[in-house]
């Protein structure tokens, strides 16, 4: 019996250099972007400390950190991060905020 290394592990034949070149493109962009986005939330997330309990204020900003952290989810999802549950306690995300991922709110 023989068993086959994932596909992730598996060898695949050399790339041209043209697609190596686009594909390290990519991945240099996917990272910038993911640096962007986690800079965005970490500064959500320090307003939102820094904030009073008044609450349209604190509405606001919870808001504004759940957009931004769902933001970076998505981007982490597209780059194979799959461990959110330790990211969210590494980084003290609120629960407000966490519950506030994803969620549209449209304006009057």
């Amino acid at each position: 019996m023989s068993v086959r290394p994932p596909r992730q592990f598996q060898r695949t034949a050399p790339k041209d250099p043209l697609s190596a070149a686009l594909d390290h493109e990519l991945r240099a962009e996917a990272a910038t972007t993911h640096g962007r986005l986690l800079k965005k939330l970490e500064r959500a997330l320090e307003r939102l400390a820094a904030a009073d309990a008044e609450t349209d204020r604190r509405a606001r900003l919870v808001a504004e950190a759940g957009t931004a952290l769902w933001y970076l989810m998505i981007q982490r999802d597209l780059m194979g991060f799959r461990n959110r549950a330790q990211f969210l306690k590494e980084m003290k995300v609120p629960p407000e905020v966490i519950l506030r991922m994803g969620v549209i709110t449209r304006g009057p």
